[in-house]
Parts: C-alpha cells; sequence; structure tokens
C-alpha cells in the first residue's frame, strides 16, 4: 500500500510502459511534470518477459522427468519431448537474446539466433502493449480479468483522493500485440486461459505489418 505521495516538477523520459504506477494508494499528487517520451528503442516484445517467468515451473517439470506431446509442423505427427528438452532449449534462448541484446549492438542477431528473432523481435521498437503517462491502479497486479472480482465499495482494494493536474505529456508511443485467448472449462463455468503469471496465454505470435 502507498499514502500521502507527492511527484511534483518531475521530468520523465525513456520508460516502457508509464512514467508513474503505483497500486492501491490513498492521497496522490502528481503535478507540474513533464513527460517528454518513453523508450522508442525497446529490442523485444513482451513474450521474452513471459518466457522469463516460465523458468521455475519448466525447472520443475524436468526435476520431475515430465514429458510432453509436440505436433510437429512438418510431418503433422505427434511427437513426444522431454520436459528436459524443452528447459534446456528455454534456457538456451533466452541466454541468446540477453547476449545479443546486452554485450552485442542491442538488438536480437538475426542471422545468428533466427528463432529468437522470430519470437522476440519487437518490429516497432516501442512496448507492445497499453502504455501511460500516469497510471493509478487498485490492489493487486493490473493484469488477470477485467474487473469481475473487482469490489469498487471495498475501500481497502481502490486507491483514493487522486489529484494529477497540470503536467505536460507528449511522445507515448506503444503499439498492441494482439494474441488470441485460449477459453476452456473451469469447474461449472468458462475461462480464459492465463500464464503463470496472470496474462493471457500466449500460443502464437501474431502483429500487423
Amino acid at each position: 500500500d502507498n499514502a500521502f505521495v507527492k511527484i511534483i516538477n518531475v521530468e520523465f523520459r525513456d520508460f516502457e510502459v508509464a512514467a508513474v504506477s503505483l497500486n492501491n494508494i490513498d492521497h496522490l499528487e502528481i503535478s507540474k511534470c513533464n513527460v517528454v517520451r518513453n523508450r522508442l528503442d525497446v529490442p523485444i516484445v513482451g513474450l521474452f518477459s513471459a518466457a522469463r517467468f516460465l523458468r521455475p515451473y519448466g525447472k520443475y517439470l524436468k526435476q520431475q522427468g515430465y514429458e510432453l506431446e509436440f505436433k510437429n509442423p512438418n510431418t503433422g505427427m505427434n511427437e513426444r519431448k522431454s520436459a528436459a528438452y524443452v528447459y534446456d532449449n528455454l534456457i538456451k534462448s533466452i541466454n541468446n537474446v540477453y547476449d545479443d541484446v546486452i554485450y552485442g549492438n542491442g538488438q536480437i542477431d538475426e542471422i545468428k539466433h533466427k528463432e529468437e528473432y522470430h519470437l522476440f523481435h519487437n518490429p516497432f521498437q516501442v512496448v507492445d502493449g497499453p502504455c501511460y503517462a500516469f497510471l493509478v491502479h487498485g490492489r493487486g497486479p493490473a493484469v488477470g480479468g477485467q474487473g469481475g472480482d473487482f469490489n469498487e465499495d471495498d475501500d481497502t482494494a481502490t486507491s483514493s483522493n487522486i489529484l494529477i493536474r497540470n503536467n505536460h505529456v507528449r511522445d507515448i508511443q506503444c503499439w498492441n500485440n494482439e494474441v488470441p485467448a485460449l477459453f476452456g472449462e473451469c469447474g461449472n463455468h468458462g475461462c480464459v486461459v492465463n500464464d503463470p503469471r496472470g496474462s493471457i496465454f500466449q500460443t502464437i505470435k501474431t502483429f500487423d505489418k
């Protein structure tokens, strides 16, 4: 929880999602701030973050000796692969992207790492999702459902006494990476399939050129 926060006469630049993002806050003032721009050189898409979050779950399946069934796109036949194989390749891909971006030229090497480039390269170089100057949310992370479990009458779950005024905001850019959602059965009702952190489980990568 946050309370009695004042952000005044601050210049923000080169952030990805939001200049200010606060959850479940009481008494906030943001005034006379200058939001110059967000980052315009984001090398990877959010799918890379999802890949990193999968590591502990993949490691657990590897330790359990679990096997997964995949359909080979070339033959159309189902094949079984060990979780160890999938996990080891996941770690290798994550490390390849990290090394290219951090120790290379700031981008994924399309020649050396074609698969990683296809999965994680950011074609528009801005954050692939909603972007904000100032984001104020209720209790908990801003992922999951669309407010179905949010009780606006619960004072402990909402932000209150928010004052945002006299700020200058410009050059905020982002693009929406549309992700088809899987909808399955959850007990006696349907539900969207989420990843381990609550975001939509990404089955394929799609974007309009």
